[in-house]
């Protein structure tokens, strides 16, 4: 019988296979759980700007405010009036490790962070259901939402002329 001292090639082999393997389920892992928290919020903020077209058409006026909270998260307020009533409803659509950004060009150029006191103002047309202007005259057309790192970032686009949201 034969006295081994050591691994053989092919045992050491198997071990880094199955090490490599390991690490990169782990590393597919950690960037999905990022990514959904990212599409997440860009889906949660989606929702909420077609919640408020399609009520604003039937409704005196609605508008939708996306901000940072004291936490560090990023809400979004439904604000609807009707008949001199204001109705406000509060959505947390994501939290402080993100990073939102948005843009009041039509070329999508300089885009801003959002941060805290900061906040998007966006609201439609009641007859056309179009993109309005904000107090400041400008249009808010595209939002990104990304991770902190920027390697993961979806792309909220609101169109002018119709006010479709469309999430990429």
């Amino acid at each position: 019988m034969k006295n081994n001292k050591g691994f053989s090639l092919i045992e050491l082999i198997v071990v880094i296979a199955i090490m490599s393997i390991l690490v990169a389920i782990v590393t597919l892992g950690v960037g999905a759980i990022s990514g959904s928290k990212v599409k997440e919020c860009a889906k949660g903020i989606e929702a909420v700007l077609n919640k408020a077209r399609v009520s604003s058409m039937g409704k005196d006026e609605v508008t939708a405010k996306i901000y940072v909270g004291d936490d560090g998260a990023y809400y979004v307020d439904l604000i609807t009036k009707i008949n001199g009533s204001t109705d406000v409803q509060t959505k947390r659509v994501g939290k402080s490790e993100l990073v939102l950004l948005y843009s009041l060009k039509d070329d999508y150029s300089n885009p801003q962070v959002l941060k805290q006191k900061g906040k998007i103002n966006i609201s439609f047309d009641r007859s056309s259901g179009e993109l309005k202007a904000d107090e400041t005259g400008n249009y808010c057309q595209r939002i990104w939402v990304q991770n902190k790192k920027g390697s993961v970032v979806w792309t909220i686009t609101i169109y002018k002329e119709t006010g479709t949201v469309e999430v990429e």
